[in-house]
């Protein structure tokens, strides 16, 4: 891949649906579904960056891979695609993606939300018409993510995400169909690479230091 080659050729769309069922599925998250999300504007402290994502995923409806048998990485802004139906004019789709590890700790790997309204663009808001199903597609985050063998796969959805997402007014939910709905993830076939190695860093020599000792110094006691 050369330096200005985007997306990089070592990169293919992989699909994955998110169950076999045409049955619907209900989304009706608590509203403090967001509490675990970390800080938005992270500074390096101790709380900032997400926690185990066990207790989020407990609010949420998870639909999870099997483990998976080998490596997979992801290289660029996953999608969601959702076939759904909301019982409210105006309403939120929040899906996170998480790593699943054989103990069951779950790591957030990227994150995504989409307001209803705007579906159809940003550049008008179009309300939702209960009782209708629709398709919609939005983008997760930017990111760089290995998967280890043995890990699952892990879409989370949710209608809420609290205080990242100020909620509408209507307090409804979301009805989703697993069989029409699926994950694409960029999935990077890693090539022959080059090992890279670097020489000895290299730095000043350290400046001396000199204590000075008193002419005189204070009786103790």
């Amino acid at each position: 891949m050369s330096d200005t080659e985007w997306p990089s050729p070592d990169v293919t769309w992989d699909t994955r649906p998110l169950g076999e069922s045409r049955d619907p599925v209900l989304v009706r998250s608590p509203r403090h579904t967001g509490l675990d999300a970390g800080r938005f504007f992270p500074f390096g402290n101790a709380a900032d960056l997400p926690p185990d994502q066990r207790e989020e995923d407990g609010r949420s409806v998870c639909f999870d891979s099997a483990p998976l048998d080998r490596r997979v990485e992801i290289l660029g802004r996953p999608r969601v695609r959702l076939r759904l139906d909301s019982t409210t004019p105006r309403a939120h789709v929040v899906a996170r993606l998480c790593d699943v590890a054989p103990d069951g700790s779950s790591t957030l790997v990227t994150r995504g939300v989409l307001n209803l309204l705007s579906r159809q663009g940003r550049e008008q808001a179009v309300e939702w018409t209960p009782g209708t199903y629709e398709d919609v597609e939005f983008e997760l985050n930017g990111i760089g993510y290995a998967f280890p063998p043995g890990h699952r796969v892990r879409v989370a959805v949710s209608d809420a995400y609290w205080p990242w997402v100020w909620p509408h007014g209507e307090r409804g939910a979301l009805h989703v169909v697993p069989a029409d709905s699926a994950v694409l993830l960029p999935v990077r076939e890693a090539a022959d690479e080059a090992v890279v190695r670097f020489e000895e860093p290299e730095q000043a020599v350290p400046m001396a230091v000199g204590y000075d000792t008193p002419a005189h110094p204070r009786p103790s006691g």
